[in-house]
Order: structure tokens, then C-alpha cells, then sequence
């Protein structure tokens, strides 16, 4: 009988991964109709690592011991509309209840994944003006810390593009960013490629991605980009757009007011692009 029970255990486990291997749910709730162009073909997109809402407090304490903190996701919402993005990207998301209540609060369509059966509990989301044409989870790490990417395809201007949300789990940093660049080589279309990379920019396992994007902070020399480069996201540079030269023209890059920098650990980036066409 316990051998029968763990089998099934073990069946519904893998089920369960190869379903989030395939898509994850959309929720196109944006209230009015979901914009479809852009009149001046400028794109404004953020991503941001929300440390599942507990702000700053007990700097470094892993996300899953903050999670009995009381939260403060109207603080994060306002972070973010500060900036008044049209696509963000969003790490360490304690479940669906937080990814909704932020879209919800800021008007946005999203999609939201776990990592993984075993780590149930937290995952990322892409929150859109625009309405999310499809989405999907690619796993990109196994073993202790398995991660996943979340691919949405988004309509914009009568055209699709693909944003690709990762956050990096610490260690192995060579395999992860090759699962992520095989992924969006098989993406036919443009990329935007963001998140936690957790990897400063010139540490060797980042040259991959060099190579096959733009990095939307060094690619113009704007107060607001050399802020950046300065202040860093909050433990440094981890948190990158990466674009590429064909599909978008960077025109600015930075992150949100110093008013914001207690809504997490990390700042939210953002990055101006004009939609080539």
C-alpha cells in the first residue's frame, strides 16, 4: 500500500512539472480596454524583485523567513506606478493572491508561475497594459533550487513581443544562463529579456547574454542610467532589461525616487525604449 501511495506521489509530482513546463494561466483583468499601440512608439518597461512584500526590513533575511511579516503590497503598487510602466516583471512573488492584488491595484493584465512543486509557495509574474497573448514556464534550474522562466507573448503596435522574466537561483550560474539562452533562441521574434540575474554585470557567466542582447543600462549615458550604475538595484547591478538592437532603440534607463527604496531590497529598473518599426 506505501508503495503504491508513493508511486502515485511520485506520478502526480512529474505531471505536475510537466505542466508548468508548458504554460501557466492568463488574466487578461485590465479594466477599459487593453491598450494596442503605442502612438509615439515608446515602450516604458520595470522589473522588479518585490521580496514577497516585506520591504526592507531585516536586510538579507531570506524571503521565505520574511513571509510571516506583515506585508506591505499597497507600498510595492505605488512603487511601481510611480514609474507608470506598461510591462513589469516580477521576482519573488508570494503566490497568486500577490501577483492579482498588485495587478489589480495598478490596472494591469498578468501571468503568474511557481518554481516549483517543491517550492510552491513563491514565483514570478508579468503585469501588462497590453493584453497577454499566451504565456509560458521553461524550467532553467534543478536540483534544491529548481527555477523557472516565464515567457509572455504581448501584442503592441500590431506586433508581438516576447518578454522573458528569470530569476537566477545562487550557484550554477553557467547552466542557468544557458537553459535562458536557448530559450530565447528558439523565441521567432523580439525578446526582452529581464529580472534577478543575481550576477554582476562583468562576472564571466554573464558574457552569454552580452552577446546576444543589448544591456538597456550601458546603452545610453543619461543621468538617470549613470544613477544607476551608481546606486546599483540593491545588492549592486543584478537586476537587468536586455534588448536587442534590431527590434528597439534604448532612450533612457534608471531606477524608481529614493521615496521608494523601503518597498524592497532590491530598486524596481526601468528602461525607456522607442519600438522600431
Amino acid at each position: 500500500m506505501k508503495k503504491k501511495v508513493r508511486s502515485i506521489w511520485i506520478i502526480g509530482f512529474w505531471i505536475f512539472i510537466v505542466l508548468i513546463g508548458c504554460s501557466c494561466s492568463i488574466h487578461n483583468i485590465r479594466k477599459g480596454e487593453s491598450k494596442a499601440t503605442i502612438a509615439d512608439s515608446k515602450l516604458k518597461i520595470m522589473t522588479f524583485n518585490i521580496r514577497v512584500g516585506c520591504g526592507r526590513d531585516d536586510f538579507g533575511m531570506s524571503p521565505y523567513r520574511c513571509m510571516p511579516k506583515k506585508e506591505n503590497l499597497n507600498f510595492v503598487a505605488m512603487a511601481i506606478k510611480s514609474e507608470d510602466p506598461d510591462v513589469v516583471a516580477l521576482q519573488e512573488v508570494k503566490g497568486f493572491y500577490q501577483a492579482k492584488y498588485i495587478a489589480e491595484t495598478l490596472n494591469m493584465n498578468f501571468a503568474y508561475i511557481t518554481h516549483s512543486a517543491n517550492h510552491p509557495w513563491w514565483g514570478m509574474a508579468i503585469l501588462s497594459k497590453f493584453e497577454i497573448l499566451n504565456s509560458k514556464t521553461r524550467n532553467i534550474h534543478y536540483g534544491d533550487g529548481v527555477r523557472s522562466a516565464l515567457i509572455c507573448e504581448i501584442r503592441i503596435n500590431d506586433n508581438s513581443y516576447h518578454f522573458v522574466n528569470v530569476h537566477y537561483h545562487l550557484g550554477d550560474y553557467k547552466s542557468q544562463v544557458s537553459s535562458t539562452i536557448k530559450i530565447t533562441h528558439k523565441i521567432d521574434g523580439a525578446v526582452v529579456l529581464l529580472g534577478d540575474f543575481n550576477r554582476k554585470e562583468w562576472d564571466i557567466e554573464m558574457a552569454p547574454v552580452h552577446d546576444s542582447f543589448i544591456d538597456t543600462c550601458r546603452a545610453v549615458s543619461t543621468e538617470n542610467s549613470k544613477n544607476v550604475v551608481t546606486a546599483g538595484t540593491g545588492f549592486g547591478r543584478i537586476d537587468y532589461i536586455f534588448v536587442q538592437d534590431k527590434y528597439f532603440t534604448v532612450l533612457d534607463a534608471g531606477i524608481y525616487s529614493p521615496k521608494y527604496f523601503k518597498a524592497s531590497d532590491h530598486y524596481a529598473y526601468y528602461t525607456i525604449l522607442k519600438v522600431k518599426q
